[in-house]
């Protein structure tokens, strides 16, 4: 079935014309000190995962439509991407010292994404989850 996030036209507008929530969200975290390696989990155009640059040395942005994944050098020039789904993320287990999932879990099965991040956070790792949507009121 495919996707409606499968649209160049999409990912240009998710790459250069929204707003810099992201940035803004992310200044409140408070880490001792930069992590290691950083995951996107549900990337997009890579906006997020840009955000994450100062917060890790290393930072992987995962996305499950490649066609969203287009711009990800303008948009994150010193990040990895990854193809994949959260429900299986295609990483060893405790490979990450910070997950984040900015508005994408609810794309996804919630238990097996949940476990897949546990799986793949470090024991003292930090899992950011942010969404800056109205809520659903189902």
């Amino acid at each position: 079935m495919p996707s409606a996030y499968d649209s160049e036209r999409l990912a240009t507008g998710y790459a250069f014309d929204r707003p810099p929530v992201h940035q803004q969200i992310l200044k409140s975290v408070r880490l001792r000190r930069p992590v290691g390696r950083a995951l996107d989990v549900g990337c997009g155009a890579g906006v997020s995962t840009a955000a994450l640059a100062p917060l890790a040395e290393c930072v992987i942005g995962l996305e499950p439509v490649p066609a969203m994944l287009v711009h990800r050098r303008s948009v994150a020039p010193s990040a990895r991407f990854v193809i994949g789904a959260a429900e299986g993320l295609p990483f060893a287990a405790a490979s990450f010292d910070l997950v984040a999932a900015a508005g994408s879990l609810n794309y996804t099965d919630l238990s097996s994404a949940l476990a897949e991040v546990a799986r793949v956070l470090t024991p003292d790792g930090v899992f950011l989850l942010y969404d800056f949507s109205k809520a659903d009121p189902r």
